[in-house]
Parts: C-alpha cells; structure tokens; sequence
C-alpha cells in the first residue's frame, strides 16, 4: 500500500493468503480486513469492499470482522 503499487500489493497478499489457511478464521480475517484498507489506499473500491466484505462474513463478532464491516461503503 505504501509503494502505491498495485502490482506489489496484489504479489504481498498472495503470499500472506497462503501463509494463511482459511481455519484460521481470526488471522485469515485479519488479512482481508488489511487487503481492502490496501486496495481502498489505491483507490480500487471493488477490490477493497469484496475484501472487507470477505472478512466481515469470515468473523463477524471478531475484531477485524467488525471493523471490516464498519468499512465497508
């Protein structure tokens, strides 16, 4: 996100999807929530709201659940 590269946040977020598994809900929802602020720092809306979308769905009563919700437009 502070590159400003769309092509370096999309290779960072494939790594940090792999390292973690979908049973990880509270870590995996983490890295959604943080995938849309990167996507909304870049101005990618679509990307950005499926992202925190994707978390909020993934844990709802979790932290990052609830403030991917919050974010969401």
């Amino acid at each position: 996100m502070n590159s400003g590269d769309a092509a370096e946040v999309e290779r960072c977020l494939a790594k940090a999807f792999m390292l973690c598994p979908e049973a990880t809900v509270p870590a995996r929802a983490r890295v959604h929530y943080h995938a849309g602020r990167a996507w909304s720092a870049l101005g990618k809306t679509e990307e950005s709201a499926s992202q925190f979308e994707r978390a909020a769905s993934l844990d709802p009563r979790g932290n990052y659940g609830r403030l991917a919700k919050a974010a969401t437009p």
